[in-house]
């Protein structure tokens, strides 16, 4: 089924629908909020409210078509709901994010030993890529991880964001172009911005 149709019957009263929207969208909507936080608790527990807002708002949803721009705008306002209430995210970032070592470790993000150098590698470029994303601005991050990571299109972006498209391809061009700038200063290779982290 698709999500419209996974939407209308939740809407019909069938609340297994909804359990499988949950499913089909949490890890995305984790992965978009590690992106956008750069810190994995953080994300988990954003994921979850998200989730239970997910959950309270879906009737309110007017046009099951646009539940994908509808549910990144209720995920990121929940992120920012959170931030202002917490003041636990800094807006600015600070140079001992640039300072923090880049060097390979033998821990992975999961936090069990990795077995071959691949594992090693992968999850080094991870971090790597989290901390690099955080150097943005809060617009320009936004757009690189709907468009290089969630996969969404210009229209589904200017949704979300309540934008022009023109604004959302303006902010992907000069946030590409300042993550390039951290990837030579940090000497990473460029091809890795796309890596799928």
């Amino acid at each position: 089924m698709t999500d419209a149709e996974l939407i209308q019957t939740f809407l019909s009263g069938n609340n297994a629908s909804f359990n499988t929207l949950a499913w089909r969208w949490q890890q995305r909507l984790y992965n978009f909020i590690l992106r956008y936080t750069g810190d994995r608790d953080e994300a988990n527990d954003l994921c979850q409210l998200a989730l239970i807002k997910f959950f309270r708002n879906l009737p309110q949803l007017r046009d099951p078509e646009k539940f994908s721009s509808w549910i990144y705008q209720l995920t990121l306002n929940v992120c920012r709901d959170e931030f202002k209430k917490s003041r636990r995210r800094q807006h600015h970032v600070t140079s001992s994010l640039e300072e923090q070592e880049l060097a390979p470790t033998n821990r992975s993000v999961s936090g069990f030993q990795p077995t071959t150098e691949e594992e090693v590698y992968r999850s080094n470029l991870r971090e790597t890529l989290n901390k690099a994303l955080q150097t943005l601005s809060d617009e320009q991050r936004l757009v690189v991880i709907m468009k290089n990571y969630q996969g969404m299109t210009f229209s589904e972006i200017a949704q979300a964001l309540e934008i022009s498209e023109n604004t959302a391809k303006s902010r992907l061009y000069y946030g590409l172009t300042n993550l390039k700038k951290v990837f030579d200063k940090w000497n990473i290779p460029r091809e890795s911005i796309s890596h799928e982290v």
